[in-house]
């Protein structure tokens, strides 16, 4: 309560966020706080809470007033690494570079969301909020994507081997519907039925499917003399 009897000043002491506040090292309650002492009397008032930094304020009770203060959050850091590297960063789906790198200036009250995008890999999501000032590191495994590839042939499943940049496989049976899975980006592929060998190069894009008409049967020219 505002009040002049007995010669007494009342500050009303404010504070954004609300804090605790400490008079001498006790506590003395919670910002918006009303406290009163004799005209011209001098204090020490800390102002804490967990998020922010401590704010220390000598005051003079000369009037009565409103004082209003800010408190500064406390904040902290995240290095942000991948494997692959080179990925792009997205924090609350605004570009922030490639991975490595470190994101500065998160409140400790606040959760950041990140993405990280790199070509022919799923894109990876998490959240990160600071547990203190010091530098956090995330490490992240970025997963190759997949496409796939039907094997549209006149051949044998059973006889058809298939070779994927140079390494073989299995045969084409081994593959639900003769149609194999591919990891996103170039792939050497290589079909051999006895000896008729057929090779191409793709590029498979994460999630897309194609066909490959291959035919195994070699065309015979026949030539007829009379």
């Amino acid at each position: 309560e505002t009040s002049d009897s007995g010669g007494l000043i009342t500050l009303n002491l404010v504070s954004n966020p609300p804090s605790k506040i400490f008079v001498g090292g006790e506590a003395i309650g919670v910002s918006p706080l009303d406290i009163s002492a004799k005209k011209n009397t001098k204090i020490n008032v800390d102002f804490i809470d967990i998020n922010h930094k401590k704010l220390n304020k000598s005051i003079k009770f000369d009037k009565n007033k409103v004082l209003e203060y800010a408190l500064v959050p406390i904040v902290g850091s995240v290095l942000i690494k991948s494997v692959p590297s080179k990925a792009d960063i997205f924090i609350n789906g605004k570009k922030q570079g490639r991975t490595p790198k470190e994101i500065k200036n998160i409140k400790l009250t606040e959760t950041i969301n990140i993405e990280l995008a790199l070509k022919d890999h799923i894109n990876e999501e998490l959240s990160f909020r600071p547990k203190s000032e010091s530098k956090e590191t995330i490490n992240v495994d970025l997963e190759k994507g997949q496409g796939f590839i039907k094997i549209d042939h006149d051949g044998s499943s059973e006889k058809i081997f298939v070779y994927v940049d140079g390494t073989l496989k299995g045969a084409l049976s081994n593959y639900r519907n003769d149609t194999l899975v591919l990891e996103a980006g170039k792939n050497k592929i290589r079909l051999v039925q006895g000896d008729v060998k057929r090779h191409e190069d793709f590029i498979i894009k994460t999630d897309a499917f194609e066909t490959w008409k291959v035919s195994f049967v070699e065309s015979v020219e026949v030539s007829i003399s009379f």
